[in-house]
């Protein structure tokens, strides 16, 4: 199963065509993170905020690092997960929109 993931996600790194980068799986170099809006605490998908800040603001490239290491603790159960996953698809869709708002204003 992991190659799989990492399998797309490195397909996508190549093409520097990632969406977005997990934020407990993220690492940013300090000069890149300045030069943004920083995270913005209206929404709750800080990471893919910041990952087109990179990619479309800053024009620079998001990639993925397959032999990182990270420890997360996992989601309990299958209705926390779900939920997690339906407010994270929300925010998704509409963080073009506020990016497109702070971006002409």
């Amino acid at each position: 199963m992991r190659r799989h993931f990492f399998a797309g996600r490195s397909y996508a790194s190549e093409l520097n065509s990632v969406y977005t980068l997990s934020g407990a799986f993220s690492a940013f170099r300090k000069s890149a993170v300045l030069k943004s809006w920083m995270y913005n605490t209206d929404t709750i998908c800080e990471d893919t905020h910041i990952t087109f800040q990179m990619r479309y603001r800053q024009d620079e490239r998001v990639e993925v690092c397959e032999d990182a290491l990270f420890f997360v603790d996992p989601i309990e159960d299958v209705n926390k997960l779900y939920t997690q996953r339906q407010r994270w698809q929300r925010e998704v869709l509409r963080l073009p929109k506020c990016l497109w708002i702070k971006t002409s204003s």
